[in-house]
């Protein structure tokens, strides 16, 4: 008998022990003891006695479990032959352990509320997106404007660059070597990229995050960072307060600008 087993009790006082009982069943069972009407009756009321006390206390033990007192109950695996129910008593929950946990539970949904609203802050980036493209020049004459499509790592090199080297030699290697789409634009008819244009896998497995504006505006303009003719932008799908998945630009004599908001800017 294992050091947590305890007895379901007796029988009632002018009956046999249900110990007693079960091993006179025992007998019965293999022959050793004779077999007798009533014999074998008296042992068929033990054991039904002996079950109706084994359900009965593990339906105690039920709502005992109800009043926050835990147990591992095994109500169907009791052995009738002695009758003895097994119990593995389980220590019940502190007052000072169940606050612990509700404040873990309260730390953790204030740092998920703060994680969703630095996401909502942030635009909730999830890289780089295809877009669609519409460039619209609105001053007159023709302007060449190339779509390029750049790396973090590239972009610095792009803003040191000279746009006066890249747009007055045709052979400028920059030029030459940019994975590109050009464009002779016009007055008041928009230049329209698809989102579907093959360009967008090839900047993605290029592995580009920004698109480069880069246009030959008229007139003279300073070489290096802040030369209206490099526009950097990013194709993050956070980024862009953008309706339809379409970010939109006007080209003027001396600035690209972006029409569609950009986010948190």
């Amino acid at each position: 008998m294992g050091a947590n087993t305890q007895p379901l009790g007796r029988a009632e006082e002018d009956e046999e022990p249900l110990v007693a009982i079960a091993a006179n069943c025992a007998k019965f069972a293999d022959g050793s003891n004779g077999e007798s009407l009533r014999g074998r009756f008296r042992c068929e009321r033990g054991q039904r006695k002996i079950r109706e006390r084994a359900e009965g206390f593990c339906g105690s033990t039920a709502q005992r479990s109800a009043m926050r007192t835990r147990f591992r109950r095994d109500c169907d695996n009791y052995d009738q032959s002695i009758c003895f129910y097994r119990l593995t008593p389980v220590n019940p929950i502190t007052q000072y352990e169940e606050q612990k946990a509700i404040m873990k539970i309260f730390k953790f949904s204030l740092f998920t509320l703060g994680a969703l609203a630095i996401l909502s802050i942030t635009g909730c980036s999830t890289g780089p997106s295809a877009w669609n493209i519409k460039v619209t020049q609105t001053t007159p004459g023709s302007i060449q404007v190339d779509l390029v499509g750049i790396t973090e790592a590239e972009k610095p090199k792009w803003e040191a660059y000279s746009m006066d080297s890249y747009w007055n030699n045709e052979n400028d290697p920059r030029r030459m070597n940019a994975l590109k789409l050009t464009h002779f634009l016009v007055l008041n008819k928009p230049w329209v990229v698809s989102k579907d244009d093959p360009i967008w896998q090839k900047w993605f497995s290029h592995g580009d995050t920004e698109l480069a504006i880069i246009a030959n505006l008229p007139g003279n303009f300073p070489s290096g960072p802040g030369d209206p003719r490099l526009n950097f932008y990013p194709l993050n799908s956070g980024a862009w307060d953008a309706k339809k998945h379409t970010l939109i630009f006007e080209v003027q004599d001396t600035i690209v600008n972006p029409v569609t908001p950009q986010k948190n800017k």
